[in-house]
């Protein structure tokens, strides 16, 4: 063998490696980062879906609770009371009766 082919052969042998070392990483990334980057995220989701499921719970229990307690609560601060469209503009007279009711109970 002549030192033309040796030089060739070193030079093949050193481009193969570095195609191998670009497949290796490739296939680690497919088996072992990727998968984890996906459960990383989906439990992401998962941590802030349940917060804000949390909080709706929540507000739909205090909700529930104010209508139980006082019907007008709702209705007045959302649609004006027996309907007239108040749109939550309430008085500060009916706040000030809603908010005793709760203190009372």
């Amino acid at each position: 063998m002549t030192a033309q082919q040796v030089q060739g052969n070193k030079g093949d042998y050193l481009n193969a490696l570095g195609t191998k070392a670009q497949e290796e990483n490739r296939v680690w990334d497919w088996n072992k980062a990727q998968p984890y980057l996906q459960a990383a995220q989906i439990a992401a989701q998962l941590r802030d879906s349940g917060t804000k499921n949390l909080y709706s719970g929540g507000a739909n229990a205090f909700g529930s609770t104010a209508e139980a307690v006082s019907p007008d609560f709702n209705s007045s601060l959302l649609g004006g009371k027996n309907g007239t469209g108040t749109g939550g503009n309430i008085s500060m007279e009916e706040l000030t009766k809603i908010l005793q009711s709760f203190k009372g109970k």
